[in-house]
């Protein structure tokens, strides 16, 4: 699948430290009622810390197991966004998870906030950094297949207490190991929906997410619920329960499960969210102008190689292009660091394809890498970014072989000590194809007698320590 490189807003935004009300037009700052961009480093604009009677609140449920802070690592705009990380989300066995911004006034209600209105427009820019799963089993005897919470619109009752009419929550699909999105309400039947569209959930890139919300009349189904992801339609629901008893509704965004996968620990999970805004009229038709850059980005990756990172991708159409810059930044951060520069190719006929290895010394953790494109005319443009895990440890002494490889695959060079190894074999998706697990000192083996003829990663964890090489089956 090809992916057009553009120069959007967002990334306008990002390059001149501006903040997102000062790039949209009168008309769209007019329609705003509320917005946070957590420019004072702090999380006051959700929950009005410093008011007795506040029109907002950060809800959590975990304990220790959750953590929210305003960030400088990622903004949309500005200099900061919120960060909201859960732990210990795992296998439904420890309750919920979860952290929700949530707002049911356009103020402190001290200082004359008014309560949501019956009719309006919910957004916010969200940067997830990993493809979460929060697929469960059959055997762990839970009551559902698995959810991880983003968007959520509830009731408030007498007690202060919250309960949920409508959720929009994100879902895990194996067969593209991409998450989807999915519109669901227990208060309405039959009016679960999964998103049809090939729209997935994007990755390590800011996604705009935004609801219309329309209030029912007591006793009427007359309400409404649209949501757009980056200006594309998901879901229009019309005629359906979307508040009860005429009560004050609330707004939530955040990140909610019992159950998640996707970083190197099981049941953790992070969401970067920034701009969070309640409208009278939609956001996203403001934000669709681009610019695009004179080629198409076919892929880019980041790859374990060993100890290096290969980073390839592939252009079409290119032209009038001078160099690619490659920049890496860890995730503690806060700028990019330009590592190889390479002169293009500018060949419009056909596919260009690009491989380097990154060999410098790399910290351990999460590294993101991205493109920056120079044309011969002295514009810049940038890629999306993608990221990879350096973990601690390495397996230095590994040989595998044969690779080239027809059937089995050797892996020698383990270190001495008895202990579990984990090998997983992925496609060049992503996607899982075999995964071993056995008790092991120096040496193992992996039959690809089943595996199609192509290019695979294997990667071989025991203990600490981790390794991982690009595989060629015949």
């Amino acid at each position: 699948m090809r992916i057009l490189i553009t120069l959007t807003l967002a990334l306008v935004i990002a390059n001149l430290n501006a903040q997102l009300t000062d790039l949209l037009p009168l008309e769209a700052r007019n329609a705003i009622i509320w917005y946070a961009d957590l420019e004072e480093g702090t999380l006051d604009d959700w929950d009005d810390a410093q008011s007795v009677h506040p029109g907002g609140e950060i809800f959590r449920t975990g304990g220790e197991d959750t953590e929210i802070v305003a960030d400088n690592r990622f903004a949309h705009s500005g200099k900061f966004s919120a960060r909201a990380s859960i732990t210990n989300a795992y296998r439904a066995e420890n309750g919920d998870k979860g952290i929700k911004l949530r707002r049911w006034a356009d103020d402190a209600i001290n200082e004359g906030g008014n309560p949501l209105p019956t009719e309006g427009y919910y957004s916010s820019f969200l940067y997830i950094p990993h493809i979460y799963n929060p697929t469960k089993e059959v055997s762990w005897n839970t009551d559902d297949e698995g959810y991880w919470n983003i968007f959520d619109f509830g009731t408030i009752n007498a007690l202060g207490e919250t309960e949920t009419i409508w959720a929009v929550n994100a879902r895990h699909d194996a067969s593209t190991n991409k998450m989807y999105l999915f519109l669901q309400s227990d208060h309405n039947d039959d009016q679960v929906q999964i998103a049809s569209s090939a729209l997935s959930v994007p990755v390590n890139k800011w996604m705009h997410l935004e609801t219309y919300y329309k209030c029912s009349d007591i006793g009427v189904n007359n309400g409404s619920i649209s949501v757009w992801q980056d200006g594309q339609q998901l879901f229009e629901v019309n005629n359906v329960v979307t508040t009860i008893d005429n009560k004050m509704i609330s707004w939530s965004v955040g990140n909610t499960t019992d159950h998640i996968e996707g970083e190197s620990v099981e049941g953790r999970a992070s969401i970067y969210i920034d701009d969070s805004m309640i409208s009278s009229k939609a956001i996203h038709p403001f934000l669709e102008a681009s610019v695009a850059l004179p080629l198409e980005l076919v892929s880019f990756d980041v790859y374990n190689s060993g100890q290096d990172v290969e980073v390839k991708w592939s252009t079409t159409n290119e032209s009038n292009i001078k160099f690619y810059k490659l920049q890496r930044r860890h995730e503690s951060e806060a700028e990019f660091y330009e590592f190889r520069t390479l002169r293009a190719n500018n060949n419009d006929a056909s596919i260009n394809n690009y491989d380097v290895l990154d060999l410098d010394t790399k910290k351990v953790g999460l590294n993101y890498y991205r493109l920056k494109v120079l044309d011969n005319d002295g514009q810049e443009y940038y890629s999306d970014l993608q990221s990879i895990t350096i973990k601690g440890g390495n397996l230095s002494g590994i040989r595998t072989f044969p690779n080239p490889v027809q059937n089995e695959i050797y892996i020698e060079g383990l270190n001495d000590d008895e202990e579990m190894v984990f090998i997983n074999v992925f496609d060049v998706f992503g996607k899982l194809m075999i995964s071993k697990t056995e008790l092991t000192r120096l040496k193992s083996e992996v039959n690809l007698s089943d595996l199609t003829p192509g290019t695979y990663f294997m990667q071989v964890s025991k203990g600490l320590n981790r390794y991982a090489k690009k595989i060629v089956k015949l």
